[in-house]
């Protein structure tokens, strides 16, 4: 009697000595181990069920693999984990920077031909989307751009940490953590990067040919303003109704050619006459808010952004052994390449948006509202940029935020769109992997959900900016957000050619003389000047800074 209970006291402090040390035992009938699941993974432990996701120490843990916490090992993990996503995301950001330009330069490469260009297509058509098919620029750079964007979920599961040794299937310890390949996943990462090589080498070719004849960058309202001086041009954009369609206004210039000559002086000159007897469309258009599709898509946006932050805070916050959580956990191809690819949607979103928020700034800081009647600087208002990448406009806007209240959430719509390029690297280290460590998972998934939030509030701002009162104003100036948002350059001559009114000057008389220079000695000249730009009755004005007195501006080159 007394043998056998010494014996049970034994077989007890054994098994209480291998559970604190972290040695497996070996499970039999007679000495039963609870388990319990946690988000899907099974547990060894008393069944308290803990709040949030696999606890750390199914994570990956240099401390408890047979590999040793070393420099070989953490070089190992950054190959294996974080380069192949970063690697993809900045070969992307690289390809969407060279799409924006690509697309934006076009008409003017178009019109800089030796016989010019049709108008409806150089100022009357915009080159994004599949409208990128018309331009072999446009087209290569588009393709290189969304298929590198889909470089990077692929890249976030052919490589990762293989676990060599004994352990369980959802657990690291006791094995060693080694650099392994996903022959299927690698194999389709070969093939499009092949792809993106050949459309690379197209591109090259086809670049060397290409130009846009023009000395400064054009993309702003004074770049612009200084290709308009033949009169005939101005003259006949002035003459186009308010009320006619983009698509009336393509049927009624279709025989009508734009030519940029080599002579800057000169400007855009314009051949052929509008359609004689003229026939709008049968289907008048309503009258409705210019950017209420634009609202509405945001609204969509934010849903999106909000139920993604939602999901991350429920997968680190909660725990059960739902289908969700079991999906989360596996360890099979799925997870990640999701989530990364969530992160790649993001991008394209945000993307969208600051394209959008670029073409408004300007008119959005020139209109002039009942508690701000302060007119901008040339900085803030016809220097600006209508197209343009976020990472060479971040300074700038942040910059010009004290200057005006719109700069600052345009600067914060920026930032936001260059943390979304990064979004496929943090979203794919939320699921749980057992060769990603734990405090890995910790970082990206708060990260994220931070960065989540963030996104939530500025495209919160940027809706009740698109509701204020400063868009009803441009309408009632008789602006056409939407022409200038599908057709910017054709919405820039539409307001230069405007009267003037109120002995206010048109932008088009103080632009004089700067044709011949280069994009930053035309801005410093521009600058010195110290004037103010205002929209006023659809026409862009210029206002003395100094006595307010408004006067006709002419900028001689030196």
């Amino acid at each position: 009697m007394k043998d056998d209970i010494q014996a049970k006291i034994c077989v007890g402090k054994y098994v209480l000595s291998s559970i604190n040390s972290g040695i497996p035992t070996t499970r039999t009938r007679s000495i039963p181990v609870p388990t319990c699941s946690v988000s899907g993974i099974p547990v060894e432990h008393d069944c308290f069920r803990p709040v949030g996701a696999p606890p750390g120490q199914k994570w990956l843990d240099p401390n408890n693999t047979s590999g040793q916490n070393s420099s070989a090992w953490k070089a190992t993990y950054f190959l294996a984990t974080i380069f192949p996503t970063l690697l993809a995301t900045i070969f992307a950001i690289l390809w969407k920077i060279m799409n924006t330009h690509a697309t934006s330069l076009e008409p003017f490469h178009r019109m800089s031909r030796h016989n010019g260009s049709p108008m409806v297509g150089s100022i009357l058509r915009n080159y994004e989307g599949f409208n990128s098919l018309r331009g072999l620029l446009p087209f290569l750079t588009t393709c290189l751009m969304y298929g590198t964007s889909l470089v990077a979920p692929l890249a976030s599961e052919a490589w990762k940490l293989g676990l060599v040794g004994r352990c369980a299937s959802d657990e690291s310890r006791g094995c060693s953590a080694v650099l392994q390949a996903v022959p299927q996943v690698v194999r389709t990462l070969e093939t499009a990067l092949a792809i993106i090589i050949l459309l690379m080498i197209l591109l090259a070719i086809g670049s060397r040919s290409w130009s846009t004849g023009v000395v400064a960058d054009p993309r702003s309202i004074l770049g612009i303003a200084t290709l308009c001086h033949a009169p005939d041009l101005l003259k006949t954009i002035a003459s186009i109704p308010a009320h006619m369609s983009l698509k009336d206004i393509r049927r009624w210039a279709r025989v009508m050619t734009l030519w940029l000559p080599p002579t800057p002086e000169s400007g855009i000159i314009l051949s052929g006459n509008p359609v004689e007897h003229f026939k709008f469309s049968a289907k008048t258009r309503r009258p409705q808010n210019p950017v209420s599709r634009t609202i509405t898509s945001l609204v969509i946006f934010t849903c999106c952004l909000t139920g993604l932050d939602v999901l991350i805070i429920y997968y680190r916050l909660t725990s059960g052994d739902t289908s969700f959580e079991r999906f989360m956990s596996s360890q099979s191809f799925g997870p990640r390449f999701i989530f990364s690819l969530a992160g790649t949607g993001i991008c394209f979103g945000w993307g969208r948006i600051f394209r959008v928020t670029t073409l408004l700034a300007p008119y959005l800081t020139m209109v002039p509202t009942p508690r701000d009647t302060n007119c901008p600087k040339a900085r803030s208002s016809i220097l600006l940029p209508y197209a343009t990448d976020p990472y060479t406009s971040l300074l700038p806007t942040i910059l010009l935020s004290k200057q005006h209240k719109h700069l600052f959430l345009f600067s914060s719509v920026t930032l936001a769109t260059i943390l979304s390029d990064f979004f496929p690297l943090l979203l794919s280290a939320i699921p749980f992997s057992r060769t990603t460590t734990f405090i890995s998972h910790l970082v990206c998934s708060w990260l994220s959900v931070a960065i989540l939030t963030f996104m939530v509030i500025v495209i919160i701002f940027l809706i009740i900016t698109l509701k204020s009162s400063s868009m009803e104003i441009l309408s009632n100036e008789g602006i056409d957000v939407k022409i200038l948002r599908d057709v910017p350059i054709f919405g820039i001559l539409k307001i230069l050619s405007r009267p003037g009114s109120d002995g206010f000057v048109t932008a088009l008389a103080m632009v004089e003389g700067l044709e011949r220079m280069g994009t930053r000695e035309r801005e410093k000249l521009v600058e010195v000047a110290e004037r103010r730009y205002c929209l006023v009755e659809g026409a862009v004005q210029v206002q003395d800074s100094e006595s307010m007195v408004v006067e006709r501006v002419v900028v001689e080159s030196k």
